[in-house]
Parts: C-alpha cells; structure tokens; sequence
C-alpha cells in the first residue's frame, strides 16, 4: 500500500463510502456516499466518467459523461415535440436507439438556413443494414441546443468515420491503387473527372479548393502554359469533403514533381 498517493478511496470496510488514505494509512477522515436518488453521478474515482448510483451504493455500471445531454425540438411539422439526445465519444442515443460511432459507415447532412441563421438539421446515419434519420430544430427560428447537438455529432463523425476513411484511403495510396470516389479517379498517373476518362498528370496539379456555397463543392486546378485552369469541379458530401484533401495532397506530395 506504501505506493499509493494519497488521496480519497473506497474505505475497505465500506466501499459505498470514501476514505482518506494519507499516503501510508487510513485516517478518520470519510466520506458518506450521496444523499440523493439513483441515477447517472460523476464518478467518485474516476476523472471524466460517470458510475450510476442505485440509492444507497455505487454500481459497477459506468459510462463516459456524454458531450451533449439534453432535450432538441423536432421539426415545425411536429411541433411542440421533442426528443432526448445524448452524445458520447462513443456513440450517440436517439430517444431509444443507440448507434454507436463504430458501426456507422456513412452518413449525410443538410442544414437548413431561413434569413441567414441555421434553423433545422438533418443528419442520416447508415449502419450496418440501417438508416437513421436525425431531424432537429424549430425550422423557424435559430434553437442554442440544436446548434450544439448539431456541431457535437459532426465532430464524433470526423473523429471516428473520418479517420477511419481517410486511413484507408491512404493505405491505397501506399498500394499505388487507383481510388474512384465522388466522381472523381486519382491515380499515381494523375487526377480527373472519372466520367470523362481523362487524367490531369500530377505535374500540372496547380491546387485544390473546397468551397461553402449551396451545397460543398470540390475544385481541383491544372497548370496550362503559364495559367491555373479549372480541371475539375464536383458537388461531395461532408465526408466526401474530409476525405478527398488528404488524398489529393498525398498523391501531390508523391508524383507532382515526376516522382514514383
């Protein structure tokens, strides 16, 4: 026991209640667990996490405190409902439907902006055999919680799908295979529209543009003589849009300058 930090712990004799270990013993110093009723609890011991507390004692049920927690309105054409959302680094919980952020395999957004601000979002998930649609916002006026919700979804989505479709798609770079995606083909040979048939040799790859405007939109540009020209412009999704960059720049970093 002498090398444990002092600090407040389980007491040994009562582990619903916490004692204070001075770095070499017990002392009298306790702790006497909540007065209060059962339900979801920071955890006593542990930074970050929650340990749900069933009115008299601690379980051994934990979760980590969710990054958002709360109530959004659905759509106008429900009005006056709404529905619980609870946001986790690992998953999320829509009313009684939990996806975690594993299964998800893609997913597409719209924002619905009325005169300048954000009033409805709509997020569709695709796991496993599955889609779920999430619509939240008042879809007449600007709603903090739905923003926030909002927000805290796409950035789980970037950290987890994202990575990991952008992982693999470098682990095709690496393999010098050619990778097709939102109709667009980019190759060790060099970049196009895959409609068109036609490659752009990386030595000409003149930079890469993603723009906001009615939708997200990808352009790619193309030295000719002593211009940047316009090679290829394709509308892609948010994932389309996290994904593409890197595999433009991996391939520009490898071949642009005749490299194999």
């Amino acid at each position: 026991m002498n090398a444990v930090p002092a600090g407040w712990y389980a007491d040994p004799e009562h582990p619903a209640r916490r004692r204070y270990w001075d770095g070499a013993r017990w002392t009298e110093h306790v702790q006497e667990p909540p007065a209060q009723p059962a339900g979801w609890y920071p955890d006593p011991g542990v930074e970050g996490q929650l340990r749900y507390w069933d009115g008299t004692a601690w379980t051994d049920h934990v979760e980590l405190i969710p990054l958002f927690d709360g109530e959004v309105p659905l759509p106008i054409g429900i009005r006056g409902k709404k529905q619980h959302l609870r946001v986790t680094t690992e998953g999320l919980h829509w009313g009684d439907l939990y996806i975690g952020w594993d299964e998800v395999s893609f997913f597409t957004q719209l924002v619905n902006v009325q005169t300048g601000a954000e009033v409805q979002y709509t997020i569709r998930l695709v796991h496993g055999d599955l889609e779920t649609a999430l619509l939240f916002g008042y879809g007449t006026r600007p709603d903090r919680a739905s923003r926030q919700a909002y927000a805290v979804i796409i950035d789980q989505l970037r950290r987890t799908l994202g990575t990991r479709v952008i992982g693999g798609l470098l682990e095709m770079v690496d393999r010098r295979e050619p990778i097709r995606t939102a109709g667009l083909i980019f190759s060790p040979d060099g970049f196009g529209k895959e409609e068109t048939g036609e490659l752009v040799p990386w030595s000409q790859f003149a930079g890469l543009e993603v723009n906001n405007y009615e939708g997200i939109w990808i352009r790619l540009f193309r030295t000719k003589g002593d211009k940047r020209k316009p090679a290829a412009r394709i509308k892609v999704t948010q994932l389309h849009s996290w994904a593409i960059p890197p595999v433009v720049e991996a391939h520009a970093r490898r071949y642009a300058a005749g490299g194999r």
